[in-house]
């Protein structure tokens, strides 16, 4: 059912944040990992960038795939907050 597919954006350095680990997940009665892109987290990468926040580790982020369609689900990300949408 559908297609997803993502970018992440570090919108304080203005520049595709490389190199995060990013995981699929379907949530039914358990959570089953569906694929995973093999990086490092927010925080390894904040860190390899020298600034010296461990407020974001993990960045849940539930949407719902509700028809056989492409769906982009970007993540604009800072050292203290992130937002997603969807895009086009």
């Amino acid at each position: 059912m559908g297609r997803l597919t993502t970018h992440v954006l570090d919108t304080a350095r203005g520049k595709p944040a490389e190199g995060l680990t990013v995981e699929l997940y379907t949530i039914d009665a358990a959570r089953t990992l569906v694929k995973a892109a093999v990086a490092n987290d927010a925080g390894a990468y904040f860190a390899a960038l020298g600034t010296p926040s461990s407020f974001l580790s993990q960045l849940p982020i539930r949407f719902h795939l509700f028809e056989d369609s492409h769906f982009h689900v970007p993540l604009l990300l800072s050292p203290y907050g992130y937002s997603t949408y969807r895009g086009s």
